[in-house]
């Protein structure tokens, strides 16, 4: 069954057209627990005077190809986050979902609603709230050649590997190791066709993994490591910086 899968996904990105115009869904996730952030909403926190959802969603907001702007969201704060997208004129802005009990549930209620006519859907952490209207369009140009494209960051550290946790069984490769970030941007085709065509999504870390699956390559659109997720308050001071450096 699993071979028949990826042949039909296999068909299905052959048909990818990179010659027509390409319109995308945006499909931004903010419905985790921010459990790091002692349990304040990491998409509501102020940085340099916005908050995470809304620097966020202002990128998108500012790429062209984005037609529509989807965020999936904690039934709490579905209200908040209509509001925000409002008073910011977020123009592309549809609607709020609420996520699910995983991930994965939560950006296929995402995707069950955007336009269907829309030929390419990028997924996107709300919380990398740094990344830029270029290396959006970056990554949605690496997916309209292939198919399939996530935005990534080579590893600028030496890596270990250790079966036990204790000691070093050897060192691997950086230069073949990246560090995934989003978006994450698919043809709606080969999207759809991962996303229903397996069982159980609730292992897969993040959507690359549905087509990694089932043999379908993804490409890698090389982005900074400022792209970073805003997960601990650290993160908050990390981000702030960045931000300053690239007003000055």
């Amino acid at each position: 069954m699993k071979k028949l899968l990826s042949l039909v996904a296999k068909s299905v990105m052959q048909s990818v057209d990179a010659d027509k115009p390409t319109s995308v869904s945006a499909i931004i996730v903010a419905a985790g627990n921010s459990t790091r952030m002692g349990g304040v909403s990491k998409q509501l926190i102020d940085i340099c005077g916005l908050p995470v959802i809304v620097r966020t969603a202002m990128a998108f907001e500012s790429c062209a190809q984005i037609k529509e702007i989807i965020i999936v969201a904690k039934s709490d704060q579905i209200s908040v986050t209509d509001e925000l997208m409002r008073s910011h004129n977020i123009t592309k802005f549809k609607c709020s979902v609420v996520g699910g009990d995983t991930r994965s549930e939560s950006v296929k209620h995402g995707f069950e609603a955007t336009d269907p006519g829309i030929a390419y859907v990028a997924i996107h952490d709300a919380a990398r709230c740094l990344i830029t209207p270029d290396e959006i369009n970056n990554v949605i140009g690496c997916a309209k050649r292939f198919g399939a494209a996530i935005a990534a960051a080579r590893s600028v550290d030496t890596l270990k590997l250790s079966s036990d946790g204790e000691t070093i069984d050897g060192t691997i490769d950086r230069n073949t190791v990246w560090r995934a970030q989003t978006p994450q941007v698919f043809s709606r085709a080969v999207y759809e066709t991962a996303l229903y065509a397996q069982k159980n999504n609730a292992t897969a870390t993040d959507d690359a993994m549905l087509c990694e699956n089932l043999g379908i390559k993804v490409h890698i659109a090389e982005c900074t490591g400022e792209n970073l997720k805003i997960t601990t308050p650290r993160d908050v001071a990390i981000a702030e910086s960045i931000i300053n450096g690239r007003t000055k």
